[in-house]
């Protein structure tokens, strides 16, 4: 084994019997040779390029993130008047048992006679019917007991009566 410069260089056994050399070319002392120009605006080039990349990836992932932002609160929107709609399903089914409830009191003829009388006045042919309206003295003490604390008061005093 040869040494030189603290670099072993170690001989193939074989065909060749010589140790096998490294060429290693001396830097040039000259600082702005043709090829280190040319090197430099390589690496201008390649950091503009690597920079507009780097620039591409950034709007990509802020696209990225806004897109799912916004699916996020569509998808809490949705949710929300899903619920909504349950609780406004629930009402309306609750509703619809109660209709049917009174559908059902009306398919007895007697019931739908009785309500017809009570609400609408009506009678049956021969019938008469018989309002008894109160008189005065019997809307007037109602009418007083309507009143407020302050009017009951002034009718005492005798200003309003």
């Amino acid at each position: 084994m040869i040494t030189k410069k603290n670099k072993k260089i170690k001989s193939q056994p074989g065909i060749f019997s010589r140790p096998a050399r490294i060429a290693v070319r001396p830097k040039s002392r000259r600082r702005f040779s043709a090829v280190a120009v040319a090197n430099k605006k390589n690496r201008s080039k390649t950091g503009l390029y690597r920079m507009l990349i780097l620039v591409l990836l950034a709007l990509a992932a802020l696209f990225l993130i806004f897109s799912a932002w916004k699916v996020y609160n569509k998808r809490q929107s949705q949710k929300q008047r899903l619920e909504e709609l349950k609780s406004e399903a629930g009402k309306l089914a609750g509703e619809s048992l109660d209709l049917k409830s009174e559908i059902s009191q009306f398919e007895d003829n007697e019931k739908l006679e009785e309500m017809a009388r009570e609400r609408l006045g009506l009678k049956k042919p021969g019938e008469e019917v018989v309002v008894i309206v109160p008189t005065e003295k019997t809307v007037e003490p109602l009418a007083k007991e309507n009143r407020n604390w302050w009017q009951k008061l002034l009718e005492k005093i005798g200003i309003n009566r």
